[in-house]
């Protein structure tokens, strides 16, 4: 298999990837309601997750998904400082930007999925060696119930909150060209003059993200 790279919608090939024999390990930091679909585990497996008060309070981390694991025998333990997304089994490991969600369907998520023995151990070292561990039981649960409760969804890109609606993009339909203009006159002083010659592009970029709005300034002088 070797490495592989996926995005921005890795978790099929997530999925796929840990439906192995063994045990598997975890710590993906944000679990949506509906993270069992996305991470199939069970009796036996260890799943560290982000279950603190602000992520409850926030909706980033399901009690719902939490109790599920916890009645399949899945050992669930909470760090409040985990933002990691790593997975290993015994053949593979994950590592990435995805948290068990939905929501990260609507963000630009991307992971490695690698057989490499060495790094498969490391992802299990980096689990052994997180601290500030709780331990997830029905207790447990019935307190982030309560704190779900008292909060609200906080929009986050693949964290909590369907960010893109591709029916409320910034303009409502695609335009080669607009063209803004000033009510008033305006004159840029020679400071802000030097910052839009600094800043006005001379020629097309080629690397990176292809730029979907871009921003240009023309002066049309009377006559």
């Amino acid at each position: 298999m070797g490495t592989t790279f996926h995005g921005p919608s890795p978790w099929p090939h997530i999925t796929r990837a840990i439906r192995t024999r063994g045990a598997r390990y975890a710590a993906i930091a944000y679990l949506g309601q509906d993270a069992p679909e996305l991470l199939p585990l069970r009796a036996g497996d260890l799943l560290v997750v982000n279950a603190s008060k602000a992520a409850i309070r926030a909706h980033a981390t399901s009690p719902a998904a939490l109790a599920y694991y916890v009645n399949k025998g899945v050992r669930v333990l909470s760090s409040p400082t985990l933002h990691a997304k790593v997975i290993a089994t015994n053949t593979r490991a994950v590592i990435g930007s995805a948290n068990a969600s939905e929501n990260s369907a609507f963000a630009d998520d991307a992971v490695l999925i690698t057989d490499d023995p060495e790094v498969i151990a490391s992802v299990r070292t980096f689990i052994d060696r997180l601290d500030e561990i709780t331990e997830i039981d029905e207790v447990f649960i019935d307190n982030a119930a309560r704190e779900w409760e008292i909060g609200r969804a906080v929009p986050i890109p693949g964290v909590s909150g369907r960010i893109r609606d591709t029916e409320a993009e910034f303009l409502p339909a695609p335009v080669t060209r607009m063209f803004v203009k000033h009510a008033v006159d305006y004159e840029p002083s020679p400071t802000e003059q030097h910052v839009l010659d600094e800043h006005r592009p001379r020629q097309p970029a080629t690397a990176g993200p292809a730029v979907k709005y871009q921003l240009e300034s023309l002066r049309l002088d009377r006559t």
